[in-house]
């Protein structure tokens, strides 16, 4: 049996994605796909654009078997502690051959190992000329790119990131790595997204078979969530915490507390909060992920948190003896009932919990801000 794992945000499922996982399961032969996706928050810093069991839906009905979450306090993290946390995830299911990623520049994973022998501190010229280039001030990702010698694309960045995991979590996952294709049928997530706010036609850059999932979503007034649903409540999180609290925040490092909260007592919206606080040391990304933790009441030690679990979000019907050979196999405790899984890791529960009622809370219909969904809302059978 071989079995291989995306770790995906899928917001929303597009013929991207689509081409990236049938070529995944072709390529490596696989009996079984693995989604390891993101709940409702993406790396980025932002909501996702409809919710979790709608993604699940879409991507099952695409193709995959199983659709298992990311630890949702990694969902947003910068790329080391996201790719960490799903490489692990892929790790403790125990049964996973190989890891399937995009990358921009078609760079194959053995490309990408050599980057991250550099980023590993193997080669001294690149840690010299890494250095130099944090002492100027600048982000990280600009500073890596300037020492690299080229900016590799966000999908590139992952896929460093995923074999640096793989190798601090010794595991012998296999990686790799997919080129991603352009046409006139395919569309970046991020453009997709762009549409959906102005309204404009998105089915030509979905799959036919889910490209009735975001339209529903919408039509019952549980989506399109954006960040700027949540605008109040991260103002009111941010200007109701002092200094020394916004210091203890995930990501708040080298006096950005100060900074923080100025602009936060100033700015009457939040784009106007993000344009200000955003500059070449400090990411809009990295802002936006500090807003998150703030409002959603996320602390540093939670980004060391072992998950005492792994969450199914959803099953392809025809794959039912994959959840029998996990349970056998993974490392951890498994299953679809974050309720039953409370008894492994309340303390992950009761993250997951308070994120899933905030995110709620941005849907567009009032309606349909129930409280309580991770413990009602079942998991997906396709």
């Amino acid at each position: 049996m071989v079995t291989t794992a995306i770790i995906c945000e899928f917001n929303p499922f597009h013929n991207g994605h689509k081409y990236l996982m049938d070529t995944a399961r072709r390529v490596t032969q696989a009996d079984f796909v693995i989604a390891i996706m993101s709940g409702n928050f993406v790396q980025r810093g932002e909501p996702a654009i409809i919710d979790k069991w709608a993604r699940t839906k879409a991507c099952l009905k695409a193709g995959a078997d199983l659709v298992v979450e990311l630890p949702c306090f990694a969902s947003f993290a910068p790329a080391n502690l996201y790719a960490y946390y799903g490489v692990r995830t892929a790790h403790d299911l125990g049964i996973v051959d190989y890891l399937a990623f995009g990358s921009e520049t078609g760079r194959t994973a053995e490309d990408l190992q050599n980057l991250a022998d550099k980023l590993d501190g193997r080669d001294d010229i690149f840690t010299t000329n890494l250095k130099e280039n944090l002492d100027t001030g600048k982000s990280y990702a600009s500073c890596v790119a300037s020492a690299l010698g080229f900016t590799p694309g966000a999908n590139d960045i992952l896929g460093i990131e995923y074999i640096r995991a793989l190798r601090k979590l010794d595991s012998s996952i296999i990686p790799f790595s997919i080129e991603r294709i352009s046409g006139e049928k395919i569309s970046s997530a991020a453009d997709i997204r762009s549409a959906i706010k102005e309204n404009k036609d998105i089915s030509n850059f979905l799959p036919k078979e889910i490209c009735h999932i975001p339209a529903e979503e919408i039509r019952k007034g549980r989506g399109p969530v954006f960040i700027e649903n949540f605008e109040q409540a991260i103002m009111m999180s941010l200007r109701s915490k002092t200094h020394e609290e916004i210091a203890m925040l995930p990501y708040v490092s080298e006096g950005l507390e100060y900074a923080i909260y100025k602009n936060a007592c100033s700015s009457t919206s939040l784009d106007s909060f993000l344009q200000a606080v955003t500059c070449a040391r400090y990411t809009k990304s990295r802002i936006r992920r500090i807003c998150l933790a703030s409002m959603l009441g996320i602390k540093r030690d939670d980004l060391q948190h072992t998950p005492g679990y792994i969450k199914v979000l959803g099953l392809r019907k025809s794959a039912g003896k994959l959840l029998n050979i996990l349970q056998e196999n993974s490392k951890v405790p498994i299953g679809t009932s974050t309720a039953k899984m409370a008894e492994y890791d309340k303390h992950l529960t009761n993250i997951s919990r308070r994120i899933t009622d905030v995110y709620t809370l941005g849907y567009p219909n009032p309606s349909c801000r129930i409280g309580d969904l991770e413990l009602t809302h079942s998991a997906v059978f396709e």
